[in-house]
């Protein structure tokens, strides 16, 4: 679909958001852009079966990355489930605790003591961590929130949910305190309105790095000063990396959302000329094949080592979640993965 130049491409930020019959849509939506490979992010702490179908896809797809979720449903400290998973063949951690939802629903900080020893086992062995902490701030304001917003339960207005600029100061607590953890950054930290602040922090903090995943709003904000945020990515060219948020769609409707969304990234970074999406005029950066290269794969790949995985692990990691499973959909939904692994 796009033309990368012989650039290869890893898109960083991929889900499964199905159950274990979509697991090879992710194939597919790699292939529909052109991907080469790409990295399957957990969200088990909203979802007690991610970290079963993310290392299950990796098994699937070799060459292809995968990060592990923690549980907050185990019996298990952070620090043992870390060296479970990643031991299991996890390339690194998706923490999705930072979005005010799960924040508030976990109600531990993201700086508490009880992460530490996660946080350090990750700092010791190299192991990147993805975070996704806050959200665009219009999800504050009643006004200005989108429709989607409220419809998906991401309007923080009623009082029970932490500021955006309280999560901000967790995180940099976090790398005060673990000054070596190779934190990625979800979604630009939300901070694409204030590039000051973002470029103080790439200063500040030299392990950091953010992903530039969509929300739209992020490209609203680069393009209301193109020669800005081209300046500010040719400066931090070596700590930015490429995501869509893609995951395994079906419908024709989300598809079409899909593709709009992965060509208002190519046209971001390779065209320096206006574009549109949707209804957004925006306007591309058009980067040099220096900074591409770094920013479409040599970035993750420097942070991040490809783990081996195993298939008998693998299949005993899931029949263990099997015999921990209650309900009548879960247990299914494992059988079906581990039918879908005794089918490689």
């Amino acid at each position: 679909m796009f033309d990368f130049k012989g650039i290869p491409v890893i898109d960083a930020h991929f889900h499964i958001m199905g159950g274990a019959d979509r697991i090879e849509l992710l194939k597919k939506q790699k292939e529909r852009y052109g991907y080469d490979r790409v990295n399957v992010l957990s969200l088990e702490a909203t979802d007690g079966l991610q970290n079963a179908k993310c290392i299950t896809y990796k098994l699937m797809s070799p060459g292809d990355y995968a990060f592990a979720g923690l549980s907050y449903n185990s019996d298990e400290d952070f620090l043992s489930q870390a060296k479970a998973l990643y031991n299991l063949g996890f390339d690194g951690f998706k923490m999705i605790e930072g979005k005010p939802g799960p924040r508030k629903k976990t109600g531990i900080p993201l700086n508490d003591s009880v992460y530490d020893p996660f946080y350090s086992f990750c700092e010791e062995n190299g192991i990147p961590v993805l975070l996704h902490a806050a959200d665009t701030a219009v999800f504050w304001d009643e006004s200005k929130a989108p429709s989607f917003a409220k419809e998906s339960g991401w309007l923080y207005t009623d009082g029970t949910f932490l500021s955006k600029e309280e999560i901000t100061r967790e995180v940099i607590e976090v790398l005060e305190k673990h000054r070596q953890l190779k934190l990625i950054l979800a979604h630009f930290f939300f901070m694409s309105d204030d590039l000051k602040r973002a470029g103080e922090m790439f200063d500040r903090y030299p392990n950091l790095c953010f992903d530039i995943t969509p929300g739209t709003e992020m490209y609203i904000d680069f393009a209301r000063d193109t020669a800005a945020a081209r300046a500010f990515f040719e400066k931090y060219q070596d700590r930015i990396i490429f995501g869509t948020d893609n995951y395994d769609v079906d419908p024709q409707e989300e598809k079409e959302i899909k593709d709009v969304i992965n060509s208002l990234m190519y046209s971001f970074l390779f065209e320096d000329k206006p574009f549109r999406a949707w209804d957004l005029e925006l306007h591309g950066i058009g980067l040099d094949r220096e900074a591409l290269d770094k920013i479409l794969h040599r970035n993750f790949e420097r942070l991040t080592p490809l783990q081996r995985v195993d298939k008998a692990n693998v299949i005993d990691f899931i029949a263990n979640e099997l015999g921990r499973a209650h309900k009548t959909e879960e247990v299914k939904e494992i059988r079906d993965i581990l039918a879908l692994i005794s089918d490689l």
